[in-house]
């Protein structure tokens, strides 16, 4: 099941944009990030991004990655700008978080975003807005884990009626 309710190529040149409507497929809290592939060097990166996390000087090259969100649902803003979210996660794509919600599943939502610097700098990274759910740190997480349990004694029960079989032929 695909729990990600929303992933789309935007393009980060100032304006306003709106998302189509999306629903959460759980409740619980979601995130909302744009992922970067790496097709740009990954200092020019961390600095574009406003990510610069090691020794990197960004002096030349400051932060282009400047927008601002609203989430809304039944024509009500329920959640808004996180300005000081920051965070990113590095994998084989850059995710930089600009925020998050608490979402309820089955709920309608529309994210309305404001690039409010011109960003098209990081097209060349084809920018996809995704909202997801945080799966670390919570229930789903320790849902995950109980039910990975219970099947490790399903199968260790597996196991010893077997070996039990095996060696007495019954």
């Amino acid at each position: 099941m695909n729990t990600v309710p929303l992933s789309m190529p935007i393009t980060l040149s100032r304006g306003h944009f709106q998302s189509p409507v999306f629903k959460a497929r759980v409740t619980l809290q979601h995130e909302i990030s744009i992922t970067f592939n790496r097709s740009l060097p990954p200092d020019q990166m961390e600095c574009f991004i406003g990510m610069n996390l090691g020794s990197n000087n960004c002096t030349d090259q400051p932060s282009i990655l400047n927008v601002r969100w609203k989430l809304i649902s039944e024509q009500r803003t329920i959640a808004g700008d996180s300005s000081s979210e920051r965070g990113a996660a590095y994998s084989d794509v850059i995710e930089r978080f600009i925020g998050r919600f608490e979402a309820k599943r089955g709920t309608n939502y529309t994210l309305a975003f404001d690039v409010l610097e011109d960003g098209s700098r990081l097209a060349p990274a084809h920018p996809l807005l995704e909202i997801k759910p945080n799966l670390n740190g919570s229930e789903a997480s320790l849902m995950l884990a109980g039910f990975a349990f219970y099947a490790g004694l399903v199968c260790a029960a597996v196991g010893v009626i077997l070996v039990y079989r095996s060696a007495f032929g019954a």
